[in-house]
């Protein structure tokens, strides 16, 4: 199957993840988001289909917005706070 066929089934169909919630991340510019999976999905099969590098990464997906949050509590507590430093060597 060729990525635009995956891509125009996507846009015609509902994209599965109702409930569900992603962490991506943006290491330049030290920042996450949470986003609900099905946007999510949106929003990454468009920047693929419109070759843009939107520079997020995918960090996670979780059954709760709350446990997102966590996720990210931890990120910052153990790995790079929130000015950027480096927590682990």
């Amino acid at each position: 199957m060729n990525a635009d066929l995956i891509i125009s089934e996507a846009f015609q169909n509902s994209i599965p993840g109702e409930g569900l919630f992603i962490v991506e991340g943006h290491p330049q510019r030290n920042e996450f988001r949470i986003l609900p999976a099905d946007e999510a999905f949106k929003m990454n099969l468009n920047a693929f289909a419109w070759n843009i590098n939107t520079g997020y990464q995918y960090m996670g997906i979780f059954t709760e917005e709350k446990l997102a949050h966590e996720y990210i509590d931890k990120v910052r507590q153990l790995i790079r706070d929130e000015q950027g430093n480096r927590l682990i060597n």
